[in-house]
C-alpha cells in the first residue's frame, strides 16, 4: 500500500479498506494528494461548486471522481465525529468520577446527565442524530 494513500486514508478506514477505497478513487484520476488536501480543508472542497463555476469538479477527477471524494469525505467526518464523541464521554466519565472522589461530597450539578462509564460509545446517538 502506498504510503500517501495510507496517510490520506489511514486515519478513519481500516487497512482491510484502504486498497479497494483507494483503487476506486485512482480510477477517477483522483490522487491521494487530492483527497488529502479535500480532508485537511473540506470547505474548499465543499464551497467549490459555487465559488469555482463550471468545471469544478474537473480537479477532482470529474464528477464521478467529486462525488467519491464527497463520499469519502463523509465517511471521514462520520469518524471524527465519533470520535469526539467518544471523548466526550471519558471526560463526562472522568468528571464524573472525580466528583464522586470529592472529599467534601459535592454532586454534578442539576440537569448534568452524566452517562454510565461502561456505556459502549458506539451505542450512544450521535448528537443530533434520530
Amino acid at each position: 500500500m502506498n504510503a500517501q494513500w495510507q496517510r490520506a486514508l489511514g486515519a478513519h478506514r481500516g487497512t482491510h479498506e484502504i486498497s479497494d477505497v483507494t483503487a476506486r478513487l485512482r480510477a477517477h484520476g483522483v490522487t491521494a494528494d487530492t483527497v488529502l488536501a479535500v480532508l485537511s480543508d473540506p470547505n474548499r472542497f465543499l464551497n467549490a461548486f459555487e465559488h469555482d463555476g463550471p468545471g469544478w469538479t474537473h480537479r477532482y477527477g470529474g464528477p464521478v471522481g467529486a462525488a467519491l471524494i464527497a463520499s469519502e469525505l463523509a465517511h471521514y467526518l462520520r469518524s471524527r465525529q465519533r470520535a469526539a464523541e467518544r471523548l466526550r464521554l471519558d471526560l463526562i466519565a472522568e468528571m464524573a468520577s472525580s466528583v464522586a472522589q470529592r472529599p467534601d461530597r459535592r454532586r454534578a450539578r442539576p440537569g448534568l446527565h452524566l452517562v454510565d462509564p461502561g456505556t459502549d460509545p458506539d451505542e450512544i446517538p450521535l448528537s443530533g442524530s434520530t
